[in-house]
């Protein structure tokens, strides 16, 4: 991996560790049938509909760092970080992952991400979750608090009082925070606002004048301190769910909704009039979106380099005042693009834009989420009848009535 500069295992070297993951992947799955793509539990945008389940559910929030997801894979031999497309990564130097009884870790899969300590100027891998320990894949079956329980436990504290992780990559348990320490996790998270660049000398980080954001805590651990998009709401009571995960939420802030796209490129020989053009994925493999009008210096930097930029995979992000998308990075990390339900929940986000201040209210402050009215279940009452106060309310309504459809004549 570039950022880390750990190596990536050679297609032998893969396979001898390959079985061990897939026996765990399988076994957690109930199937004989081998594995396919990566499993780990992917979350869903945050929206309206979902608030009043926030509210009555119980769930825990973690800061949604701005980093590279990776499944950590330990065994006697290596420590692998697995990416989403599952190519593997040895950690080197070994990093030490004992057991309490001093015993190395064999058949252990943490979650987790990779993110660049902005303090320390260091790589650390913040676990979140755990699907097995020790080949026990029953870990990931139990809820949520027993799951981060078993990860300090079993993972992150043997390995901190142990001389020989010195120098080795830090693992450490990500911040987990209650509902009601929203305004406490908020306090920690820093904006910085970034200059916008000019269209034509807009560089790989995307420009455009949004604000970055960092999240930072002391802890007697040392200091975390990395970037941030937004927060990640995990439901207590349900196991660990491989791939999409619909009570898994996240929350971005509303400048921050991407999509990852396969880019296509399309331009004369000589690389001046270039097209570029987007795609997501569906039921009939990739789907092209449109043209979408990037500026022409980088379009022309990315013709001229057509074999690493064409179909391969970019994220961007919605300018609701241009009026068209912008490019933010390449997914190196990634060989597909989002699937087209995946893109309409980020456009429907962009459009509620929930502020950080209503998210704040509707979860901490005990009143009712929206459409939460006693009224509202009574028979025949219709969640979304606009003679419903609770839906008149908590959803803005445009004050032209919706088209009549004319009589067809005989």
């Amino acid at each position: 991996m570039a950022e880390a500069g750990y190596p990536r295992l050679s297609a032998a070297d893969k396979a001898r560790f390959l079985p061990g993951y897939q026996a765990l992947i399988q076994r957690l799955k109930r199937s004989s049938e081998a594995p396919r793509g990566f499993p780990g539990s992917m979350p869903v945008t945050l929206s309206r509909r979902h608030l009043r389940m926030l509210h009555d559910a119980d769930y825990l929030v973690l800061e949604k760092s701005d980093g590279v997801r990776y499944l950590l894979y330990a065994t006697e031999q290596a420590v692998l970080l697995l990416d989403r497309r599952l190519d593997a990564y040895a950690v080197v130097p070994y990093p030490v992952l004992i057991m309490p009884d001093g015993s190395l870790h064999a058949g252990t899969l943490l979650d987790g991400e990779l993110v660049r300590n902005q303090r320390t100027g260091q790589y650390e891998y913040l676990v979140y979750d755990v699907l097995a320990v020790q080949g026990d894949v029953e870990i990931a079956r139990q809820d949520y608090r027993v799951r981060l329980d078993a990860i300090e436990r079993y993972a992150t504290f043997p390995r901190s009082l142990h001389p020989a992780t010195a120098g080795c990559l830090r693992i450490r348990c990500k911040d987990v925070y209650e509902k009601g320490e929203l305004p406490l996790l908020f306090s920690r998270i820093q904006q910085r606002h970034v200059v916008a660049a000019d269209d034509d000398d807009d560089d790989d980080c995307g420009g455009g004048g949004i604000g970055e954001y960092r999240y930072e805590h002391l802890r007697a651990d040392g200091v975390l301190s990395n970037g941030n998009d937004g927060l990640v709401f995990t439901p207590v009571k349900l196991p660990y769910t491989l791939r999409t995960c619909t009570a898994l939420l996240k929350y971005k802030y509303p400048t921050h909704h991407t999509v990852d796209f396969t880019l296509w490129l399309e331009g004369d020989s000589g690389g001046h009039d270039v097209h570029t053009f987007l795609g997501y994925r569906s039921e009939n493999g990739i789907t092209r979106y449109r043209e979408v009008y990037f500026p022409t210096r980088r379009k022309r930097a990315w013709f001229a380099d057509y074999s690493q930029w064409h179909e391969c995979i970019i994220e961007c992000t919605y300018d609701r005042q241009a009026g068209e998308w912008r490019y933010l990075r390449r997914r190196t990390d990634k060989e597909s693009p989002n699937y087209a339900s995946v893109v309409m929940d980020c456009l429907e986000a962009i459009a509620e834009s929930i502020p950080c201040e209503e998210l704040l209210q509707r979860v901490t402050d005990g009143s009712p989420a929206p459409c939460a009215s006693a009224d509202k279940t009574a028979p025949g009452r219709d969640l979304f009848d606009a003679a419903n106060a609770d839906y008149t309310r908590s959803t803005p309504m445009s004050p032209y009535p919706p088209p009549v459809q004319s009589a067809v004549p005989p």
